[in-house]
């Protein structure tokens, strides 16, 4: 038997964006429970790979001191 997924599973396309992004991976995995939760509400809501890419890079560039735009 196949278990569901969990709210708490990584969307796929945003998995891959921060796999490709190691500032933002960081930056994910250092964020508090409700910070990740926040993220990953807006990456199931991205419509778009644009949309995810900005997203992830949102994070990058707040560890950057860019001011992204994190939750």
């Amino acid at each position: 038997m196949m278990n569901n997924k969990t709210a708490d599973e990584l969307p796929l396309g945003f998995g891959m964006a921060l796999a490709m992004n190691p500032d933002a991976m960081k930056a994910f995995s250092n964020l508090p429970e409700t910070g990740q939760q926040q993220y990953l509400e807006r990456a199931r809501a991205a419509k778009s790979k644009e949309e995810m890419e900005a997203l992830v890079q949102s994070l990058a560039d707040y560890t950057k001191g860019r001011g992204g735009t994190y939750s």
